[in-house]
C-alpha cells in the first residue's frame, strides 16, 4: 500500500480542482487507476466549494468499492467515505453551481445509516486483517475524521470499531508521535462518555499492552491518556474498576512513575473509597498499587499519612485475607521506610502498633520481617513514642527472644533491634 498520505496532492486553484476532480471521476471506473483516484477525490473534497458534475454519482460508487477484493481499494474508500462524513459536520457545506446559486453538499452526499453499518463493517474486517492498514488509515488522519463523526451523528452501535481501532493503536503502540497520541487522547476521551462495557473492556486491554514497554509511559502521560484511563478506576462498573485497577498497577510498577506518581492524579478521595470498598479483590489490588507506589521516595508515603489514609490501608484487616494482610503491611513497611517524627507519631495513633505485634508470634516469616522492619524503622523516627507504644504490647520481650529464631533474616533483624536500643529492651524487662 502506497504510504503516500492525501495530503501531499496539491491542487493549486479552484479551475485546476475542478479539472482534477472531473478527471478523477473517469478514472475511478479504470482498475489500475482505482485506488489513487478515490484517493484524490478525497483529497479535493475535503476543500472544493463548487460542484463538479459527476459528484452526485461518486457516493453509489464508494459504497460499492468497499466491497471491492483489493483491500487498498477497501481502505480509501473508507477513508474518503469518512472524510466526506466529516466535512458534512465541519464544513464548508456550500457549493457554487452557478455565480448566483449553489447546492449544499449535504444534499448531494447524504450518508444515510446504512452507509454507515457497511462502511463500519469494512474497516473491522480491514483492521482485523492486517495492521499495515492501521498504519496507513492513522496517517491519513482517520483518527481526527472519526473524533468529528462520533461528536456527531454516528449510530451507538459502531462505537465498538472505533474501540477496537484503538485497542490495535494501544496494542501495537502505533507510531505514538505526540500528534496521533493527542488525535487518540480525543478519540479516547469521546469514547468513555459514550462506550458500553465490553468497549471500554477492550480499549483498556489494549493500554495494558502498550505499557509493556515502560518507554511508553511518557507519551501517554503527555497526551493525557494516562490520566484518563485512570478516572476509570471509580466507574459504576466493578468489571471496568477492576480492569482499570490492573492497568492502573501494571502502570505503578514503571520507575517513571514510582518517581512521579502525581502524573496519575489519582484523588486521595478515591484512594480512600476504593481502600473501604465492600469487594475485597478491589481493596487488595488498590493496596498493590500503594505498595509499588510507595516503594521509592516521592513524597506520597507522607501524604497517604497527611491525608489520614492509614485506617482506611488497615480497613477490615482482621477479615482480609492473607495477600490483603500482606500487601496492607508492605504498605505500612514503606511508609516508615521514608517517615519523620509526625508521620510516625500519626501511624502510632491510628493504632498500626498492635497490628505490627500480633505476627512477632507465630510462623508467618514473611509477615514477621515486615513487621519487624516497621518497628525499627518507628524506632529509629520516634524512639520514645513507639517504644511506650510497644511495651502496652509487650513487644519488645518477644523480639528478645526472636533473637535465636530459625531464620537468619528474622534473627539478623532482631539482633539490630536489640543491638540499638538496648537499653529499651532492658528497660522492658525490669518493668515486666
Amino acid at each position: 500500500m502506497d504510504d503516500a498520505t492525501g495530503s501531499d496532492i496539491k491542487i493549486q486553484n479552484l479551475d485546476e480542482s475542478v479539472s482534477t476532480l472531473f478527471l478523477t471521476f473517469q478514472c475511478m471506473d479504470v482498475e489500475e487507476h482505482k485506488a489513487d483516484a478515490i484517493k484524490t477525490v478525497g483529497t479535493i473534497l475535503r476543500q472544493i466549494k463548487v460542484f463538479v458534475p459527476g459528484m452526485e454519482n461518486l457516493l453509489p460508487k464508494l459504497v460499492k468499492s468497499l466491497d471491492h477484493p483489493k483491500v487498498s481499494i477497501q481502505v480509501e474508500s473508507i477513508l474518503t467515505l469518512i472524510s466526506i462524513a466529516a466535512r458534512r459536520v465541519n464544513g464548508p457545506n456550500s457549493l457554487k453551481l452557478t455565480t448566483v446559486s449553489s447546492v449544499d453538499f449535504e444534499d448531494i452526499f447524504r450518508i444515510e445509516l446504512i452507509v454507515f453499518d457497511k462502511l463500519f463493517v469494512t474497516l473491522q474486517r480491514v483492521l482485523l486483517k492486517s495492521q499495515t492498514v492501521l498504519f496507513y488509515t492513522i496517517k491519513r488522519d482517520i483518527l481526527k475524521h472519526l473524533l468529528v463523526i462520533i461528536r456527531s451523528y454516528l449510530n451507538r452501535k459502531h462505537y465498538h470499531v472505533i474501540a477496537i481501532m484503538l485497542y490495535y493503536i494501544f496494542k501495537s503502540s502505533v507510531a505514538l508521535t505526540m500528534e496521533y497520541a493527542k488525535d487518540a487522547l480525543h478519540l479516547f476521551q469521546a469514547l468513555l462518555g459514550v462506550a458500553d462495557i465490553p468497549q471500554l473492556k477492550l480499549i483498556i486491554r489494549g493500554l495494558r499492552e502498550l505499557i509493556r514497554h515502560p518507554a511508553r509511559i511518557v507519551p501517554l502521560h503527555t497526551a493525557g491518556i494516562l490520566s484518563a484511563a485512570c478516572k476509570l478506576i471509580v466507574h459504576k462498573n466493578d468489571d471496568i474498576k477492576k480492569l482499570a485497577l490492573k492497568f492502573v498497577d501494571e502502570a505503578s510498577v514503571i520507575l517513571y512513575v514510582q518517581i512521579n506518581p502525581e502524573i496519575l492524579l489519582i484523588s486521595p478521595n478515591n484512594v480512600h473509597n476504593l481502600l473501604r470498598y465492600g469487594n475485597e479483590k478491589i481493596r487488595r489490588r488498590s493496596l498493590m498499587i500503594l505498595y509499588h507506589l510507595t516503594d521509592a521516595k516521592n513524597g506520597l508515603s507522607h501524604q497517604l499519612v497527611v491525608h489520614g489514609l492509614i485506617p482506611s490501608i488497615l480497613y477490615r484487616f482482621n477479615e482480609n485475607g492473607i495477600k490483603s494482610k500482606y500487601f496492607a503491611l508492605k504498605v505500612i513497611k514503606n511508609i516508615t521506610v521514608y517517615a519523620n517524627s509526625y508521620d510516625v507519631e500519626k501511624l502510632i495513633d491510628t493504632h498500626v502498633i498492635p497490628v505490627l505485634c500480633e505476627y512477632l508470634t507465630g510462623n508467618a516469616n514473611d509477615f514477621l520481617i515486615i513487621c519487624l522492619s516497621s518497628i525499627y524503622n518507628m524506632l529509629r523516627s520516634l524512639v520514645c513514642d513507639t517504644f511506650f507504644a510497644l511495651r502496652d504490647f509487650n513487644a519488645l520481650d518477644k523480639i528478645q527472644m526472636l533473637q535465636i529464631d530459625e531464620n537468619c533474616v528474622i534473627r539478623n533483624l532482631s539482633k539490630i533491634i536489640c543491638k540499638h536500643f538496648l537499653y529499651l529492651v532492658q528497660e522492658s524487662i525490669s518493668d515486666a
